[in-house]
């Protein structure tokens, strides 16, 4: 017996609404292996189109070959199954596929084939066979063919929107993986109903529901009151809280007297974003950190700061007390962070400190008129600077949004040819730079103007280091001065907006 016409249409809509929440929800699941790139995107987009097309093909096969309605309900179904074992299967096949490939490119197309194309090349034949059930005259084939993948498409827009704005921010990878695997096992369900009367009807709703159910509703992360360095020095070792947001997938995590804020990167590794020393919270831990503020030294008296990437807070929190008067924009992407660095890393806004949910460039362009005598650019996601942070063009920005007298300071990570890259850019924005390096971190500090003399800096040094009393001597960090590695103008390109490799 046929379900209905119906129902296929409103199923066209629910799996086209599907197979886009899934292409969007396998970022979520590659990101923290492979990075946010370009190349992470096009594995993604290329196994969704291939599966598309496998099951374009396959399903106008059988639909010739079997066309009953309850068979193509339990293509959803299996589809259903399958996608709801995908946060089980995902962790131990990504870490496999981590191990074994080092390419980024590689790595990540296998991964995305594995764990994408089995559920979506069921999905991608609904469209041919759904057309099969339908169509009763040769002459409306146009017509209905259009119906259904109009609405098909429809909803595909409908479902990466949805995903996007709504459930990412709400719920977890995990549960709107099982939401998505019940509402496509519900709706599938309702080809065989008229087949599977009775009990087995009911099984197939009850799993559906079950598996919606299990979605549940969005995990609060980050509630609850502040938490002082003593009281946290109290709690027990190991992970106090895993929170994931738009953005990133973090962990806060204690060892011993140290608190950590770790992004989760390449499966099994994660990557310290910031740190606090619970028996003495006014020292930084790591020592790139501790270089950023050498920035005093170039900038004795600033009257304004920008910190873009905030993490815990611990840098913004760093030269506010020691520059009480230093008025202090720190803008961070994602406001999860700033739950958590307001819980556990004693951040917080103040008379001269104003937090800002927003895109560093974006918050630049929207203010004009601002300038600063320092900007920090401290932006990482999935282990690496976004890459509209990295080209001339931001860098021109920041250039513009700066005092005169004024220095840029950037993290980046030493040693690879992004690096050399960056200092070419950099080089091609400011007229003078010079490094810091702590292990791979390197600290920049780029301004206009002529090279600082190196007996200058070390005199402002000491200057500085005697009217405010750092914990980190800065005549110290000095010492930490970097060769620049030779930069090849010629084959060495300046990263842009239009081109950035």
């Amino acid at each position: 017996m046929w379900a209905g016409k119906a129902v296929v249409i409103v199923n066209a809509f629910v799996t086209g609404a599907c197979v886009m929440s899934f292409e969007m929800l396998g970022s979520r699941y590659l990101n923290p292996y492979f990075g946010s790139g370009i190349y992470t995107w096009a594995a993604l987009i290329s196994t969704v189109l291939l599966a598309l097309m496998i099951g374009y093909f396959a399903g106008g096969w059988l639909a010739d070959r079997v066309p009953r309605a309850s068979v193509l309900g339990a293509m959803m179904m299996v589809s259903a199954v399958v996608m709801s074992a995908m946060p089980t299967l995902a962790p131990p096949l990504f870490d496999a596929i981590f191990d074994r490939i080092d390419s980024v490119e590689m790595g990540s197309l296998l991964a995305a084939l594995a764990l994408m194309a089995p559920p979506l090349t069921l999905l991608g034949g609904y469209s041919p066979f759904a057309i099969r059930l339908v169509l009763k005259d040769r002459r409306h084939s146009g017509r209905t063919s259009g119906l259904i993948y109009g609405i098909n498409t429809f909803g595909s827009v409908v479902g990466t929107l949805f995903t996007t704005f709504v459930l990412v921010p709400t719920l977890g990878t995990v549960a709107i993986t099982y939401l998505l695997a019940g509402t496509i096992l519900l709706f599938g369900g309702l080809f065989l109903v008229p087949a599977l009367w009775g009990r087995r009807a009911a099984v197939a709703a009850v799993v559906a529901l079950g598996l919606i159910g299990a979605s549940g509703p969005a995990a609060a992360y980050c509630d609850g009151p502040p938490l002082s360095p003593r009281d946290l020095a109290d709690r027990p070792d190991g992970v106090l809280e895993t929170v994931e947001t738009p953005y990133h997938t973090f962990l806060l995590s204690k060892e011993s007297h140290r608190l950590f804020l770790r992004f989760r990167i390449r499966g099994y590794d994660t990557n310290n974003q910031s740190g606090m020393d619970l028996d003495a919270p006014g020292r930084l831990v790591f020592g790139y950190t501790r270089l950023f503020t050498l920035a005093a030294v170039y900038v004795a008296a600033p009257q304004d700061m920008l910190m873009i990437g905030v993490g815990g807070g611990t840098v913004t929190r760093y030269m506010a007390r020691h520059f009480p008067d230093l008025r202090i924009d720190a803008v961070e992407v994602d406001e999860g962070v700033l739950k958590c660095a307001r819980k556990y890393f004693s951040f917080t806004d103040g008379e001269t400190v104003a937090s800002h949910v927003t895109d560093g460039r974006v918050f630049l362009k929207r203010r004009k008129e601002a300038r600063y005598d320092i900007i920090f650019v401290d932006a990482f996601r999935a282990g690496y600077v976004p890459f509209h942070l990295l080209t001339r063009e931001f860098y021109q920005l920041l250039s513009e949004r700066m005092r005169p007298g004024g220095v840029v300071v950037f993290n980046l990570h030493n040693g690879n040819e992004l690096y050399v890259r960056s200092l070419r850019t950099i080089g091609d924005a400011f007229d003078s730079f010079d490094a810091f390096e702590d292990g791979r971190s390197s600290v920049v500090i780029a301004y206009q103007g002529p090279k600082r003399a190196w007996e200058d800096l070390r005199s402002s040094a000491l200057r500085t280091q005697q009217a405010h009393r750092f914990p980190h001597d800065l005549a110290d960090l000095l010492s930490h001065r970097a060769a620049v590695p030779k930069l090849r103008t010629a084959t060495t390109p300046v990263l842009t907006d239009d081109f950035a490799p």
